[in-house]
């Protein structure tokens, strides 16, 4: 299992490297987050579940992950969605163009959504 989860991480972070440099991307890091790190993709450039951006905003009671998930093209170039995920949903609500999908057998599907 951990050698899928390994290939899908490489798989993604040969996309990722693809896109503009400066993009900035939405995405859930709680599964892959080796992805972006292997593409060179700085922290700063990346909204995730964890994100508050505390340093950008001292009052957030929100924070900044709601905010891009109900509206990504006002925060993110890219959106990175896995099967069944909150990024994945987003996409598809807000009818972000799918880039390309990505499949590694037993693991969710990646896609890279244009976002703006």
């Amino acid at each position: 299992m951990a050698g899928r989860v390994l290939q899908l991480q490489e798989r993604l972070a040969v996309e990722l490297s693809r896109l503009p440099g400066q993009s900035t991307i939405l995405m859930a890091l709680r599964d892959y987050p080796g992805a972006p790190q292997r593409a060179g993709f700085e922290f700063k450039r990346i909204i995730n579940e964890n994100d508050q951006r505390l340093w950008v905003r001292p009052v957030d009671p929100e924070g900044l992950w709601p905010r891009a998930l109900r509206n990504p093209a006002s925060y993110v170039d890219y959106a990175v969605g896995f099967a069944g995920d909150p990024v994945d949903a987003s996409a598809r609500q807000y009818h972000l163009p799918a880039l390309l999908s990505l499949e590694v057998e037993g693991q969710p599907r990646a896609t890279i959504y244009r976002a703006r």
